[in-house]
């Protein structure tokens, strides 16, 4: 899903919240490792002052993040060559 406006970004914290919800009934609260979760903006439309939350529990947005050994930066350089 590409976050390219307000409408999405709706969206996909609609699903965020059926997730929760989900996990909820299910008891799997704790199991879901909301402190391990961030939000990663990645070229488009910046959109970075929309905030996602599960539950009440904001998901933290950063610069940067580290997963797997594979470093992802918000910053992306684009060549012309």
């Amino acid at each position: 899903m590409d976050i390219t406006s307000a409408h999405n970004c709706i969206l996909l914290q609609k699903v965020l919240d059926v997730v929760e919800v989900w996990a909820r009934d299910w008891l799997l609260v704790s199991v879901l490792s909301i402190g391990k979760c961030n939000v990663l903006h990645i070229g488009g439309p910046c959109l970075d002052n929309y905030r996602y939350y599960t539950g009440h529990i904001e998901i933290e947005s950063k610069a940067q993040c580290k997963d797997l050994a594979l470093l992802l930066q918000m910053i992306c350089l684009h060549s012309n060559t």
